[in-house]
């Protein structure tokens, strides 16, 4: 019975022992830099999710800028927030990568063009930002990680059909604005309200 309980110790440390050397301990590195009206949005909250686990918190440089270390061989959700603005989400899938990769030998980057925060605008469906807007995984073929093109295209077009719903807002914002001053010109305080 001895030799037995010595056997099965040996082999369950020589097997744990195996495991955390298998572990990968690379991490990949994700950066992107948030931007409204053109220029660096600072203060904007950086929050990395492995499922409804929080793994980090960050806040973006006053030029708007992040840089966010993914875990090896999860998968992850990337959401960029400030109060007020339409949140933005992506998916990050770090699993996939060859074995024997290690920080010494495999340092993985991965740059976003770029996220830009509005404010939302009434009657305008938001809906497709409920998605995540890019997702984001080791290509074999590339050896590198990279993003689904055909979804990132997809969600390309989905983002376009938010910003012609916004202009179409704005237009008649704008021409509401005009009309009311005409109307103010013209002492129609009535109108104006309109």
């Amino acid at each position: 019975m001895k030799k037995n309980l010595l056997i099965l110790s040996a082999f369950l440390f020589l097997g744990f022992k195996n495991f955390s050397q298998q572990a990968p301990n690379w991490v990949l590195k994700f950066s992107s830099v948030v931007e409204k009206d053109g220029k660096g949005f600072g203060g904007v909250d950086i929050t990395l999710y492995e499922g409804s686990k929080k793994i980090s918190q960050s806040v973006t440089s006053s030029y708007g800028d992040f840089v966010v270390e993914v875990p090896a061989n999860g998968e992850f959700m990337l959401v960029v927030s400030k109060e007020g603005h339409n949140t933005k989400k992506f998916a990050i899938n770090t699993k996939g990568v060859p074995d024997g990769m290690s920080k010494d030998n495999f340092k993985p980057v991965l740059r976003l063009e770029g996220v830009t925060m509005s404010k939302p605008l009434h009657g305008v469906d938001y809906s497709a930002l409920n998605q995540h807007l890019l997702q984001a995984s080791y290509q074999v073929s590339k050896k590198k990680f990279d993003h689904d093109e055909a979804y990132t295209n997809q969600m390309l077009g989905e983002l376009s059909k938010i910003r012609e719903q916004e202009r179409i807002v704005m237009e008649k914002y704008n021409a509401a604005n005009k009309a009311g001053d005409e109307a103010l010109k013209k002492a129609d305080c009535n109108k104006a309200k309109e």
